[in-house]
């Protein structure tokens, strides 16, 4: 895949790494029908890695279905760091997070790669659909439910008379047509406790360790290289190659965003009535739970769980919970991968993986002309 930069209109950019495939596509795929379901794929890695993840090698590569099926497909490199200064304690990193890729990067990656004619392409894509690892699934669902919030809102001023385009420039909406979205080794019950593990693959560095929102929005946690790979991809799971370019990329984890998955989206109404409460009047100020945001997506979703990740509890229990969440959507299928380890994406599970993935993604853009014709 080819690395690139990405002005946004905040003034901020992004980077990341796309496949565009070339030489452009033959006649019998440049037609308008063609065009008409095809869709922009969109990555998110999760925490300690980059846009890498989705690139290691041939095998372990997005861009080799990307060639095949023709179909664009651009990773972003997640921010380390989100500045929350202006969010106040209402907000959560995961919220933030959701809305800076609803309301500034997705926006801003449909009109480069998939609205216009990128560099290399001759064709226009339909729609978009999102592809998200672990943590970087956690942002991907709050965009998607801000999405299906806007799209309710302006179908509510569409029905009153309201001009939807100068609505848009108004409020400065964003505009990228979303058909679905499809997530990898994350779920609904907090990571599994295994202090042998985890706590043996991570330590703490930079910033205080305090519990106030300001020091730990100044703490990072990062990864002892070897054992996080051990974890995440066990030498039974995939090739040296693919281990050895692992260890290569190892970034910080910001110490806000683990500590709100646990303060935050996986809080749990039911807890007791004194963290009802608590959680009631949170809700209200907007800082909702993962099971909160996940109700609002409405496009189709796909979930697939490893059997034998050591971050969660791989099985078809967990997969149904996971899916229940998601009770907005119009269709929602689930996978148990069974053998398979946490980092799907590098493992020898990869292409047909990826295969899977792509082959949603076109059913999405099919579903998504049809239903807006």
């Amino acid at each position: 895949m080819r690395k690139f930069k990405l002005a946004l209109p905040s003034g901020t950019t992004i980077t990341g790494r796309h496949s565009i495939p070339t030489p452009s596509p033959p006649p019998s795929m440049s037609s308008d029908s063609e065009r008409a379901h095809r869709p922009l794929i969109v990555a998110f890695h999760g925490g300690s890695f980059s846009s890498a993840y989705f690139d290691l090698d041939e095998t372990h590569s997005a861009k080799t279905l990307s060639d095949a099926l023709h179909v664009p497909f651009v990773a972003i490199d997640r921010e380390i760091h989100l500045d929350l200064s202006s969010a106040g304690p209402s907000s959560s990193y995961q919220e933030e997070d959701g809305k800076r890729l609803h309301t500034e990067i997705l926006p801003a990656v449909w009109k480069e790669f998939g609205k216009t004619q990128a560099p290399g392409c001759n064709w226009n894509c339909n729609s978009v659909v999102l592809l998200a690892h672990s943590m970087g699934c956690v942002g991907a669902i709050v965009a998607a439910g801000l999405w299906a919030l806007d799209e309710q809102q302006k179908k509510m001023k569409s029905g009153n008379g309201g001009d939807d385009e100068k609505e848009e420039e108004q409020h400065g909406k964003p505009s990228y047509p979303l058909a679905g979205i499809i997530l990898s080794g994350w779920a609904s019950l907090p990571m599994k406790a295994n202090p042998l593990l985890v706590h043996a693959a991570m330590t703490t560095i930079t910033g205080s360790t305090g519990a106030g929102v300001e020091e730990q929005d100044k703490t990072q946690v990062v990864f002892v290289s070897q054992p996080r790979l051990d974890v995440m991809l066990p030498s039974w799971s995939a090739p040296r190659s693919a281990r050895e370019e692992g260890v290569k990329v190892n970034l910080p984890i910001s110490g806000r965003e683990t500590k709100d998955i646990y303060d935050v989206w996986f809080a749990s109404p039911s807890a007791g009535e004194e963290t009802e409460k608590e959680d009631k009047e949170e809700t209200q100020h907007g800082r909702k739970n993962g099971r909160e945001w996940a109700s609002n997506v409405t496009v189709p979703v796909m979930l697939a769980l490893a059997s034998r990740d050591e971050l969660w509890d791989g099985n078809e229990g967990h997969l149904k919970d996971f899916a229940a969440w998601f009770s907005g959507s119009k269709r929602v299928d689930t996978s148990l991968v069974v053998g398979a380890p946490h980092n799907l994406e590098m493992s020898y599970w990869a292409p047909g993986w990826f295969a899977r993935c792509f082959g949603f993604a076109v059913e999405c853009a099919v579903g998504y002309r049809l239903s807006n014709e």
